[in-house]
């Protein structure tokens, strides 16, 4: 009998061991959520950048110039380049070509940045009451016309 007793103890603490880690239902389903929360989360950064960088690939083929700071991550369009290239802190695209030029359809691109501090639309087809809707419409943004 007392061997039997030892073999049945010897088993259940053999078992407690290998069980170390032990995780309810609950816990589980709070962490799966958790990392898809922060998946979801840089999907949807990953995605709006790269709609930031057509939008800027598109504004350049319509004769813009893009001026975006590295630190800050602000950007200006222009469509008069200024030709004041900075030391290094400014990331800039420039026109390669000119397709077509920039227009009032256009304006849709510019909400596509996601830091846009200032647009220059001197040189650019957009109307004065395109200009001023994008004004309301961005108030943050440093608008010229």
């Amino acid at each position: 009998m007392r061997g039997l007793f030892a073999t049945v103890a010897n088993m259940t603490q053999a078992r407690h061991r290998r069980r170390r880690f032990q995780f309810r239902l609950a816990t589980l389903l709070c962490v799966m959520f958790l990392f898809a929360l922060a998946a979801s989360a840089y999907g949807n950064r990953t995605r709006a950048l790269q709609r930031q960088e057509q939008a800027f690939t598109q504004i350049a083929m319509k004769g813009g110039e893009i001026h975006i700071n590295r630190q800050s991550g602000a950007c200006k369009v222009l469509f008069q380049p200024e030709g004041d290239w900075s030391c290094g802190l400014c990331r800039v695209i420039a026109p390669q070509q000119f397709v077509d030029h920039f227009t009032d359809a256009d304006l849709k691109l510019l909400d596509h940045i996601l830091r846009l501090k200032r647009v220059d639309f001197n040189g650019s087809s957009v109307s004065t009451e395109a200009k001023r809707s994008f004004r309301n419409q961005h108030p943050n943004c440093e608008v010229h016309p």
